[in-house]
């Protein structure tokens, strides 16, 4: 016999003899014996208490096997919290002889309904034990275990597969009130050595509060584990995600995400690098979502870098913190979104944007937004904005509730130029869409707002007006603008308003308004193509309404007015005794007649305005009147006395429609006076008084824009 031949019967016969021993010593063993002393193990070094409930199984070949059932592990919270763990079924196998070598090898792991309870109290402890591990390190094919009394383990290990069935975690934050749950978890995995990737399939479907969503999770991809060291990772994953709720502003999503995650017990971590996603839900065309995160459970914080969304014609880049995920959340995010077109974007998504009267609107938006909150405290501020041809700084802020005080959100917009005109429905739209329809009452908001407007410049129906600043607030369901301030062809208007939203579409009105110095010639040219009228243009209105749709505000509409116009000239006219006299009155495109005043004075009740100062000042000629204007019907009913010098009075009569009136001498007047004036001034009466009379007419009908009534 060789010395290498008695060498390996030696061995073999001492592993048989070994195998004999362990054998006899396991069969011998009380199972209570081993439970108790598997429940002392976990004890010492982790502090946590186990009980078995069930029966235990022993096997013995060809593996060492151990089948438990009813296992509970108790919360380090107490008796009286739900227990950290329990397991419906557990089995568990293990090779006999790589034992003899140090080396842990297992057939496949099995757990059936098993159950994790996770509460973090008031005080924002997690109800998880504290591991008495001091440190892990690798070296060569061994795990090193050192724990807090310096005790080492050295363990090499592999798992022949890991099959777990009917999961389920809860998660409870008592500080928040904040709620999670998954149900139905399956994983399975094929051979688990250490450092070595294995395929993993994960599934389940999992639950949240405040924001309600509820979904499904299917992770399937190659794996990597360290257990001892509580650390896995997932490489080229497929990752797909269903989410369903009310928090959510469409009625599903459902995403589709590669990469690689990677979770670090011990630190306290959760990674994901090179992940992207295309996320379905919104509209026809997927968005895609690119991003690296750091989940950090010590930090409680969460970060996320080289973020990129996409979707047809957009790209939005940047980052975002989040901390104090647990407790008091605070984060800040930085976005970035290059010239994009927002009609193809949200036709992408299935949202169709209207017509509108300017060429190429609504068609490029380009900005940075910088996002701060804490708590329920939010924050916005914009940065290099633009909006098709405007451009935008936008400051908005939320405060929420405290004490007595109702959130408030605070916005401050400011714009360079702005034509509002190019967003209106395109000419001869306006007329087919709701031409009779109430305007709606605006929805209860449950907040207050309040808002700071600045531009540059603003046209709207056709005005040119800038700079522009306005002051509003909505507090309670009242509407406060106050000031309004607006320069206006030289001149400037200032009015302020105040409507109670609170009584809907009956909401009372109150406005003041003040004009100054406006020049009335390009106002009037700008508004309705047509200027008659030129000079200086002063006005106040204090007026109130009830409702929020004109047409049946008007007939309640009360109050005071006034106006006055200074250094002008009626243009387009020729209104001197000459023209009077000899019939030549109407008007006459290079004519002009320059006055010192136009004013008039009103006092307004039902919708309807009574003068009785009407005063049109052309030295050293007069016209004066008195009457009224009916606003909501259109109508007027205004006595004209028009007085030249050296011609007699020539009263006048307008009414009926005020787009089409009626023009005509007061006969009864007009003999009146054409006696006093035979007495003054008999030589002036005698030349031609009927066409005194009709220039009259045809000069006042001229300035109206309708020819004179026979």
């Amino acid at each position: 016999m060789t010395r290498t031949t008695n060498i390996l019967f030696k061995v073999l016969g001492c592993a048989v003899l070994a195998a004999t021993l362990l054998a006899g010593a396991m069969l011998s063993l009380d199972k209570n014996a081993i439970t108790g002393r598997v429940a002392l193990i976990i004890k010492d070094t982790t502090g946590l208490d186990v009980s078995f409930h069930g029966p235990v199984s022993l096997r013995w070949f060809p593996w060492i096997g151990i089948e438990l059932r009813s296992v509970k592990v108790a919360s380090p919270a107490g008796a009286e919290a739900p227990p950290l763990v329990s397991i419906d079924r557990a089995d568990v196998n293990l090779r006999l002889y790589p034992l003899m070598t140090g080396r842990v090898e297992t057939g496949k792991l099995t757990f059936e309904g098993m159950e994790l309870n996770l509460v973090r109290d008031a005080a924002g402890e997690l109800n998880l034990p504290k591991l008495k591990i001091k440190d892990v390190k690798v070296e060569g094919r061994n795990v090193v275990v050192t724990t807090e009394d310096d005790t080492t383990f050295r363990i090499d290990y592999e798992i022949a597969g890991l099959d777990v069935s009917g999961a389920r975690v809860n998660y409870q934050d008592q500080r928040s009130g904040f709620k999670a749950g998954i149900s139905g978890l399956s994983l399975r995995s094929g051979a688990v050595k250490r450092g070595q990737p294995f395929d993993v399939s994960l599934g389940l479907d999992y639950s949240v509060t405040s924001p309600e969503v509820a979904g499904h999770i299917q992770l399937d991809g190659k794996a990597t584990a360290a257990p001892e060291a509580v650390r896995y990772a997932f490489d080229k994953i497929a990752l797909k995600v269903t989410a369903k709720g009310s928090a959510l502003p469409v009625d599903a999503l459902e995403s589709a995400s590669g990469g690689s995650l990677a979770f670090d017990g011990n630190a306290g971590t959760l990674r994901g690098d090179g992940l992207n996603t295309s996320l379905k839900g919104f509209g026809q065309t997927p968005l895609s979502l690119g991003l690296n995160f750091l989940l950090s459970q010590k930090s409680d914080t969460l970060e996320v870098k080289d973020l990129t969304a996409a979707s047809k014609g957009m790209t939005l880049t940047g980052w975002a913190r989040v901390a104090g995920l647990t407790g008091s959340p605070s984060a800040e995010a930085e976005l970035s979104l290059p010239r994009t077109n927002p009609r193809d974007v949200l036709a992408a998504l299935g949202v169709s944007l209207p017509a509108t009267a300017g060429q190429g609107t609504l068609s490029a938006l380009q900005g940075d937004f910088a996002i701060k909150a804490k708590g329920k405290a939010a924050s916005l501020r914009s940065k290099g904005l633009e909006f098709d041809s405007t451009k935008l700084s936008l400051a908005a802020d939320y405060t929420p509730a405290a004490g007595q005080s109702r959130p408030k959100l605070s916005l401050a917009l400011k714009a360079d130029a702005l034509n509002l005109d190019h967003y209106q429905a395109p000419a001869g739209k306006e007329a087919e869409k709701g031409k009779h329809e109430s305007a709606p009452a605006p929805p209860a908001l449950p907040m207050d707002v309040e808002a700071e407007v600045e531009m540059g410049s603003l046209v709207a129906s056709k005005l040119h007006m800038g700079p522009v600043t306005a002051k509003a607030a909505l507090r309670e369901g009242v509407l406060t603008a106050d000031p309004v301030q607006v320069s206006l062809y030289q001149g400037a208007l200032k009015a302020t308003l105040r409507a109670d939203l609170r009584k809907g579409p009956n909401a009372p009105l109150a406005v003041n308004a003040a004009i100054d110095g406006v020049q009335l010639e390009p106002l009037l040219r700008d508004a309705t193509g047509n200027a008659r009228v030129s000079g200086r243009l002063t006005a106040s209105a204090a007026v109130t309404a009830t409702g929020l749709d004109p047409a049946k505000a008007l007939p309640t509409l009360g109050g005071k007015a006034a106006f006055g116009v200074r250094d002008g000239a009626l243009l387009g006219l020729e209104v001197t005794p000459e023209a009077l006299e000899s019939g030549t009155g109407r008007s006459k495109p290079q004519a002009r007649t320059s006055f010192e005043q136009v004013s008039a004075s009103a006092a307004i009740s039902g919708g309807v305005a009574h003068t009785s100062d009407l005063l049109v000042a052309m030295s050293p000629h007069k016209i004066t009147g008195q009457g009224w204007v009916n606003l909501p019907g259109q109508t007027l009913d205004m006595h004209l006395m028009a007085s030249f010098v050296k011609l007699p009075a020539v009263p006048i009569h307008v009414e009926g429609k005020m787009d089409d009136p009626s023009i005509s001498l007061d006969r009864a007047a007009l003999a009146k006076g054409m006696m006093e004036s035979v007495v003054n001034a008999p030589k002036e009466v005698l030349k031609a008084p009927g066409n005194l009379g009709k220039g009259a007419l045809d000069a006042v009908g001229g300035f109206l824009g309708k020819p004179q009534k026979k």
